[in-house]
């Protein structure tokens, strides 16, 4: 009996939650391509999303940050987005790169660094 009610207690609970995806490389997706899979990640209970945004180096750690404010839909994820300058990418830590990270920071849809 005991796990019996264990078990229909961890079936209901799971049933109502919903996931986190706290790690998520949007920015490698086309634009054709992504729309796709966020409604995969919907489907699939995912209601958050962080996305990160390192890319390629410092001059693409701004498009977590775009595809975060583009994606505003009630029947997909919501986009939040860290940007930074990955560790390989270091040499690139320009004081350019550095304000551009700065910048980024301050918008209240990055919730990461």
């Amino acid at each position: 009996m005991r796990n019996t009610l264990k078990n229909t207690f961890e079936s209901e609970t799971l049933k109502s939650m919903h996931l986190i995806d706290s790690h998520a490389h949007l920015d490698m997706y086309s634009s054709d391509d992504l729309p796709q899979v966020l409604a995969r990640a919907y489907a699939a209970d995912v209601r958050n999303i962080l996305a990160i945004g390192i890319g390629e180096g410092p001059h693409e750690m701004h498009r977590a940050l775009e595809i975060a404010e583009s994606t505003n839909s009630p029947e997909l994820p919501q986009i939040y987005a860290s940007a930074g300058i990955h560790p390989q990418e270091a040499a690139s830590a320009t004081p350019d790169a550095l304000a551009q990270l700065t910048t980024l920071a301050a918008n209240p849809r990055c919730v990461a660094i």
